[in-house]
Order: structure tokens, then C-alpha cells, then sequence
């Protein structure tokens, strides 16, 4: 399931186009990110994503009991970084995402940061995307499925080596749908993914 999640991992970075901004945050007991040099969204840059690609490699398998609290506080302060001060990415209608990867989470979305998201995606800005990963035979799936569909994302099982990129590539379906229904004016850009 290990090799699974970072080959899933590596391949959404991989997606993505210079129009992106991305970060990666590991969560155990903790969160934290896997370049502590990179406390910011980093643009999809060829240099950039290969350097997350080799970080990613060298997460070691946690051995407590995930908090994924932490790591949605975490997530939450990079993106709200991006907002304010002098970051110059901060656009009013792109699509901030969370995703999440893991191989189940006990308990329900009340044990998944539903606190947190309450508290800081109260409007539902920042959409949600979880990935269950491995083959397992009684998922305990329910708390990612419950963060997803409570923030505007959806929840896809990646059960083998084989079909992660299928799994993966499937949220970029649902960000390329036409954002004409969006309060602020909308100015396109050609990006790659697409």
C-alpha cells in the first residue's frame, strides 16, 4: 500500500502544468512538510516537481495513528499563505485543492478534521479529493468518503499498481469543468493538464 501511495503521489505531481502551484505534506502523528525548505506553494516547474518526486521516495511508512487534523491545519496554512503578503500566485477563481491520500482512516469525518474544515472552508472554496489506497477487504473508507462529498470533492479507490493513473487522472475531470457559473470574472488560461 506504501508503494501505492507514492506512485499515486508522484503521478498527480506529474500532471501538473507550470499554471500549478503545488506542496506535499507527510502526516503521522504529526504533519509536516517533505521539503521543510518549501514552506509555500511551489510552481509546477519541471525542477520542482522532480525535486517533491525524490522527497516523496524517501517518506518512511508512519507507525502511529494518522492525525490527519494536522496535516488539513497544515494544508490550510500553506494555502491561505498564498493569499495574502507579497505571494503574487494568489488568483480569485482558481481551484485550491486538498488531496488526500492514505489506506483508511478510523473513525468518521468528525476524526478527519471536520473541526478544522468547518472553521476555515465554511464556503467551501477549497475542494477536497481522497484517495483510498491498497486492496483491502473491509475499507474503513467512510471518513475520507464523508470529507470529500462535505467539501465539494469526490473519493476514488486506487487498489492496485495498475490502475493509478486511471484513479488518479479522474479529479482532473471534474477541475476541467467550465467555471461560467463562478461569482468573479473569469479569465482563461491554457494549461497542459487539459
Amino acid at each position: 500500500m506504501e508503494a501505492i501511495a507514492k506512485i499515486a503521489a508522484r503521478m498527480i505531481i506529474h500532471a501538473l502544468g507550470e499554471n500549478n502551484y503545488f506542496n506535499v505534506i507527510t502526516v503521522s502523528n504529526g504533519a509536516k512538510l517533505i521539503e521543510p525548505c518549501v514552506p509555500y506553494l511551489s510552481q509546477a516547474t519541471k525542477f520542482n516537481k522532480e525535486k517533491m518526486q525524490i522527497a516523496i521516495n524517501k517518506i518512511e511508512k508512519p507507525n502511529n495513528v494518522l492525525n490527519l487534523t494536522n496535516g488539513i491545519l497544515l494544508a490550510f496554512y500553506i494555502l491561505n499563505s498564498a493569499v495574502g503578503g507579497n505571494n503574487r500566485i494568489y488568483r480569485v477563481s482558481c481551484n485550491k485543492l486538498i488531496i488526500v491520500i492514505s489506506d483508511g482512516l478510523k473513525g468518521n469525518y468528525n476524526n478527519a478534521g471536520k473541526a478544522v474544515f468547518d472553521r476555515m472552508n465554511s464556503e467551501k472554496i477549497v475542494r477536497v479529493f481522497s484517495y483510498l489506497v491498497g486492496l483491502v477487504k473491509n475499507p474503513n473508507d467512510r471518513a475520507l468518503k464523508e470529507m470529500s462529498c462535505n467539501n465539494r470533492g469526490y473519493f476514488y479507490k486506487i487498489e492496485t499498481l495498475g490502475n493509478i493513473w486511471n484513479s488518479v487522472v479522474e479529479y482532473l475531470e471534474v477541475l476541467s469543468r467550465s467555471l461560467a457559473s463562478h461569482k468573479d470574472e473569469i479569465k482563461p488560461t491554457l494549461s497542459p493538464v487539459y
